[in-house]
């Protein structure tokens, strides 16, 4: 199966001028116009807000709307949603009338975007509402109760629950060290919920159960023992050789969310590096910075086409463009940015969270 990824394309260009744009920005620099993200066309859009308040697009189809929660994603005008498709999911947020509650939420906020959009690149569909491979999808972002009781987070029935409190850099850095991950970050937990929703959907109850089981484990395997069994004795003493992480090897369902965080980690590096001109090698790599001439097209790249399978992308480009990343870092005075491995076996894994994400693509896909 070959390799067609259009680009996360962190970098964007705005609709009326031209200038280069970034997925968060609300103005342009250049040319002042309001920018808005319009997730059905995976495009940063240049708006002109008239005085009576309805925004004007420039180059983009449709009517559209701010999100009223004030973030830059856009709604249908034509909609019955006065919210974002990445807003609308969020069923419950923690009280922000506390102190420090309204910023973390909205940082929470902020990476479920990052992360809703690798999907919608993907081609994967974001249920809304429940459908034939299972519920919608749907967020609570909760603050504990009381002193010492922390959040219970996790995947349910297709709800994610979230701990507020992860937003703080010091309090993700504290459960980092104590839990001994390698880092831990917002994007990286919502990702790693997130294969846990698609895993119910785009394997539980289909034809990819047998590979899954033959790559990952067996599931059925008990969960709640298998992790108390992790937390106190710690991951085998070889997890390196065949996991992603160490908590990869706690239990089947964690080796694939792990797997699937990754996955998208990766190719998310990897296509952002493409759309800013970086030409990887073997031992090498060359930037060249991007112009409006030579930029893609936004929507029309395509990633690793010379590649027959997702093996070579990973090793042909990603450990180059990794190795490059992580001694950056480290020349900056930073730790790794990726302080990860990839044997043979997480490559397989990896391969089969492809398989599964392009064939779920190809479903959703309008012919």
């Amino acid at each position: 199966m070959g390799i067609e990824f259009t680009t996360v394309m962190k970098t964007f260009t705005c609709t009326k001028c031209g200038q280069t744009v970034f997925f968060d920005n609300t103005q342009c620099v250049s040319c002042g116009a309001r920018l808005g993200f319009v997730p059905e066309q995976q495009a940063m859009v240049a708006f002109a807000v008239d005085v009576s308040g309805v925004w004007h697009a420039h180059g983009a189809h449709g009517q559209w709307r701010p999100c009223a929660n004030d973030c830059n994603w856009m709604v249908d005008a034509h909609a019955w949603q006065t919210r974002c498709l990445a807003c609308q999911l969020t069923t419950l947020v923690p009280a922000l009338n506390q102190p420090g509650n309204a910023t973390r939420w909205q940082r929470m906020e902020a990476a479920k975007r990052q992360a809703l959009h690798s999907l919608l690149v993907a081609g994967l569909t974001i249920p809304t509402e429940p459908d034939a491979l299972g519920p919608a999808l749907r967020f609570e972002i909760k603050a504990q109760a009381h002193p010492g009781e922390p959040v219970s987070t996790g995947h349910l029935h297709g709800v994610i629950t979230l701990d507020v409190a992860e937003a703080d850099d010091a309090t993700r850095e504290s459960i980092r060290e104590r839990l001994r991950e390698p880092y831990r970050t917002l994007v990286g937990h919502l990702r790693h919920e997130l294969g846990h929703f698609y895993w119910d959907r785009l394997v539980k109850h289909t034809h990819e159960l047998h590979t899954f089981r033959d790559l990952f484990g067996d599931e059925r395997l008990p969960y709640a023992s298998s992790l108390s069994a992790y937390y106190a004795f710690g991951p085998p003493p070889d997890w390196a050789s065949t996991h992603i992480s160490a908590y990869a090897s706690a239990h089947a369902l964690e080796d694939w969310a792990e797997t699937w965080a990754h996955y998208f980690h990766i190719m998310d590096a990897i296509q952002t590096a493409s759309d800013w001109g970086v030409t990887l090698g073997h031992s090498h790599a060359t930037f060249h910075s991007p112009t409006r001439s030579a930029r893609p097209v936004q929507g029309q790249v395509v990633v690793g086409a010379a590649h027959t399978n997702i093996e070579e992308l990973l090793v042909e480009q990603w450990l180059p463009l990794c190795q490059m990343l992580n001694l950056v870092a480290r020349g900056l005075g930073q730790g790794d940015l990726y302080p990860f491995t990839l044997p043979n076996s997480v490559i397989q894994k990896l391969s089969y969270v492809h398989q599964v994400v392009q064939g779920a693509r190809s479903i959703s896909s309008p012919h």
